[in-house]
């Protein structure tokens, strides 16, 4: 992410919120959350936007061939609470759920995400879904990724429900999701709870914009503070404590590297090379660096053409758990990565990158641990490299 441009974008975001009405519903939502996803992803935007354009009365063709389809088919299997997990390689377990999760909904079924990923084919609504699809294009006639990600959304969620007969399902990774709002709104009418559970730390970010969920699980305070920055519906928000904070960790006695740089996953080839040119200042004074990047790194083409010298080791994470990563290094420095609260949580060292990146930005996005990290990656420089 480039910290420069993105506080360009929340100065735009800011004047776009000024003309929005106090009057909200879950359509609104989704599409103020929708304008608040566009905001970073203009031009992509505006192709899918053409590609739904032509894609949107083909689902609606398939919606009245359909309509034969079997709304009153038994459920294959009678589950009480499944849980979408990402994808079968992200080990996100269900020990990460909250205690009072785990223990008011019992006998959780993990689903992976690519099984709810269903061929459009069958595709096909129920009167519901066809009445909160029709009002919303009613509304945004002209948004057709929009209301075409809904329908898609609808569908797939509608079959999980036909095929398992949940009364819960749980989800994690989405609140970035503009379609959560009308999700959720989706169950609740069928009477299934739509319960979603925060997966990474938090900045002022219009991503996550308005959305609503049955019930939403928080790490803290800080987080609750973020969301409210962007106007996202607080009523429904618990606070966990996440198990990965548990301070269970020891740094080993002898680490084998002196610094562990972590990685968002989304940095563009001039932040990377940024990051390179600071990191080499260590490796030419001696001292073993470290770089891993994030498991569903979006960059990881342009992180192994800007590190692909071999002068700093790039870390698998899919081979590497987090825990024994962050223990086997002096520092843990990263700008927004969730590893720096799993450091702190376990009384590591952790180090916010100032040199690459500027304060003032980080700053203006509340990035979370600003005021946890006391150690500046600056600071280390000028004691351990005189610079």
């Amino acid at each position: 992410m480039d910290f420069k441009k993105y506080v360009k974008k929340l100065h735009k975001w800011e004047k776009i919120t000024e003309r929005f009405s106090n009057k909200i519903d879950d359509y609104e939502r989704v599409r103020r959350h929708y304008l608040g996803r566009k905001l970073f992803r203009t031009q992509l935007y505006y192709v899918l936007n053409v590609f739904c354009m032509l894609q949107y009365p083909v689902l609606l063709m398939m919606n009245k061939i359909n309509t034969n389809h079997n709304k009153n088919k038994n459920g294959i299997n009678n589950l009480e609470t499944i849980f979408i997990c990402p994808n079968d390689e992200y080990k996100f377990v269900l020990e990460d759920l909250p205690e009072s999760v785990l223990s008011e909904y019992s006998n959780i079924a993990s689903i992976l995400a690519n099984d709810y990923k269903i061929p459009i084919k069958g595709f096909y609504l129920d009167d519901h879904g066809r009445e909160l699809c029709k009002e919303l294009a009613k509304r945004y006639p002209f948004s057709f990724f929009m209301n075409c990600s809904v329908m898609i959304h609808i569908y797939r969620i509608q079959h999980l429900i036909l095929k398992f007969k949940p009364s819960v399902i749980i989800t994690t990774q989405t609140d970035e999701d503009f379609t959560t709002s009308i999700l959720t709104n989706y169950c609740e009418h069928l009477g299934v709870k739509y319960i979603g559970i925060q997966h990474g730390d938090y900045c002022y970010d219009p991503n996550l914009a308005y959305f609503r969920f049955s019930e939403y699980y928080v790490w803290d305070e800080d987080s609750i503070k973020n969301l409210e920055l962007v106007n996202t519906r607080l009523d429904f928000v618990r606070t966990f404590k996440c198990k990965r904070f548990d301070g269970n960790l020891i740094k080993k006695i002898t680490p084998e590297y002196h610094l562990t740089y972590y990685l968002a996953g989304d940095e563009i080839r001039n932040e990377l090379i940024r990051i390179r040119n600071v990191l080499i200042k260590f490796i030419v004074k001696g001292y073993s660096v470290n770089l891993r990047n994030h498991p569903r790194a979006r960059n990881a083409r342009a992180v192994r053409a800007v590190f692909n010298d071999g002068m700093i080791h790039l870390e698998n994470a899919r081979e590497v758990p987090i825990g024994d990563s962050i223990t086997n290094t002096d520092y843990v420095v990263a700008t927004r990565s969730t590893v720096l609260s799993e450091a702190l949580a376990n009384s590591l060292d952790a180090v916010i990158d100032d040199v690459a990146y500027d304060m003032e930005d980080m700053i203006y996005l509340r990035m979370k641990n600003l005021n946890h990290a006391t150690l500046r990656l600056s600071d280390i420089m000028k004691a351990e490299l005189g610079i």
